[in-house]
């Protein structure tokens, strides 16, 4: 589809703005609950299915309008909260586990591939300046991806002055293997 039609209600094509929240988007920018009512919604009366459509405008009245969404652009360091790991990034692990941890701190990490830099999704653990990890563990783990330009460049700059942004809104564009340390120890 061309670029043309993007952002602007389209009918049963919706808005074509790549957002699944507001697909169902009526004729009166209001939000459809379901395909079926937002179909009909779409529907020219006739004589014998007159009723039902009526019934149907009548009711896209009580729908909630469309209203921007915004999203979270603060990194949770940059806003004073806990960057303490949860009980997600890996099946193994534990709070419990990773509470004793004095050595590990949980960090975005930036992976260049090919001909773009990628982002882990959720800050991952991993072990303080000088310290080096005792034992690590695979784990197979969703990234997001930028080509290698000034976007790429300032988020990873970002990161690597200690930012860790919230990129968990993100599709992720691939997965990758990555070595996540299970405890570490200062390095001898």
């Amino acid at each position: 589809m061309s670029d043309k039609y993007r952002d602007s209600v389209r009918g049963l094509c919706s808005n074509y703005d790549g957002e699944k929240n507001n697909d169902f988007l009526t004729p009166r920018n209001r939000l459809a609950p379901n395909p079926e009512d937002f179909s009909a919604l779409y529907t020219l009366p006739v004589a014998e299915c007159k009723s039902v459509a009526q019934n149907l405008r009548m009711m896209e009245k009580s729908l909630p309008r469309d209203s921007p969404r915004f999203q979270n652009v603060v990194s949770d360091r940059d806003a004073g909260r806990s960057t303490h790991p949860k009980n997600n990034w890996g099946p193994q692990s534990s709070p419990k586990s990773l509470k004793n941890q004095k050595n590990t701190i949980v960090r975005t990490k930036v992976i260049p591939y090919n001909d773009q830099t990628c982002f882990t999704l959720r800050p991952l653990p991993t072990c303080v300046p000088g310290t080096e990890p005792q034992s690590v563990r695979t784990v197979l783990f969703p990234v997001f991806c930028l080509p290698n330009g000034d976007s790429a460049n300032r988020l990873a700059d970002r990161i690597n002055r200690g930012a860790n942004p919230d990129l968990s809104q993100k599709s992720p564009s691939m997965k990758v293997k990555l070595d996540i340390p299970e405890r570490c120890s200062p390095a001898a």
